[in-house]
């Protein structure tokens, strides 16, 4: 797995790039553009990875990091077939999740990474699956000084179907 770590902060921060770049993308702080950039081009890379898999059909297991109900962050099975949702559903009792819960295939995660690139937050961290590019974890704070803004999902057990 690759995990990236991109703080984005003011304009008069230093770029840092001491991080070990042998086995992840490393450490970055600097005014945001060009570490957005970065990133923005990981989840390119990611995406054609989850195109060369080819996988239409599959399943995985999709929980939040929220400061949310419980019925809102799972863990829930995702089932996906020919690209469409096709079931949710918790994992503890295997009924189908809360209306409150929000569904997403892969690609609408991979949407979700593009969404905090954009806005963009203060501080994205993303771990992508080595084979596949898919977001095995991330983690959104769009205001470093704001509380319970912070979102985080994992991806596991994900199988094609």
């Amino acid at each position: 797995m690759i995990t990236a770590l991109f703080a984005l902060a003011c304009a008069s921060s230093p770029t840092d790039t001491s991080g070990d770049t042998s086995a992840d993308t490393g450490d970055t702080a600097d005014t945001g553009t060009d570490t957005a950039d970065v990133l923005a081009a990981e989840l390119v890379d990611a995406r054609a990875d989850w195109d060369a898999c080819g996988l239409e059909s599959y399943t995985f297991v999709l929980q939040y990091q929220c400061f949310c109900p419980a019925e809102m962050t799972g863990p829930a099975t995702i089932t996906v077939e020919a690209g469409a949702v096709v079931a949710a559903t918790y994992v503890g009792n295997g009924e189908p999740v809360d209306e409150s819960f929000t569904i997403r295939d892969v690609p609408a995660l991979f949407g979700l990474v593009g969404d905090a690139i954009g806005r963009p937050a203060d501080q994205i961290t993303v771990t992508w699956d080595a084979t596949c590019g898919y977001p095995t974890a991330a983690y959104f704070d769009y205001e470093i000084d704001a509380d319970d803004e912070e979102l985080g999902f994992t991806v596991t057990a994900l199988g094609g179907g």
